[in-house]
């Protein structure tokens, strides 16, 4: 019998904040056999990682993510809510959470979050720019 794969929603949420860099590294170290996250559209069409609509649980700030640039978003501290140890966190691209996952053979469960078009043709994109078309 097969053993169950070991995947980490929204990275290593329960140890790190979810959606970030921290939570999928920790995910990797943990030794997941893959990991599960969600994505949306910045209003510039940046793909992000991020679960919820907005920033107003993670970053404490009234605004959606699609009312917002990835470099507005960028300024925003999304860990802290969890832990002053994380107070550098940010919400990242897809394109950086490809990176990490670049240097292993993690699987990749991406969740889209709308019904845009837009949305899916940039993921698509961005999944065959990294070679992942197997992984996700």
């Amino acid at each position: 019998m097969s053993q169950p794969l070991i995947i980490g929603h929204r990275g290593a949420a329960a140890v790190a904040p979810e959606n970030t860099l921290a939570a999928f590294e920790t995910a990797i170290r943990a030794g997941a056999d893959g990991v599960e996250f969600d994505v949306r559209l910045t209003r510039d069409g940046v793909p992000v990682v991020i679960h919820d609509n907005s920033l107003r649980r993670t970053g404490g700030v009234r605004r959606r993510v699609d009312d917002m640039t990835f470099n507005e978003l960028s300024e925003i501290d999304v860990g802290s809510w969890f832990g002053p140890e994380f107070s550098n966190q940010r919400v990242p691209s897809l394109a950086q959470l490809f990176e990490l996952f670049e240097s292993n053979n993690l699987i990749l469960y991406l969740e889209m979050k709308g019904k845009q078009t837009r949305l899916a043709e940039e993921c698509c994109r961005l999944i065959e720019e990294h070679r992942l078309k197997n992984r996700v």
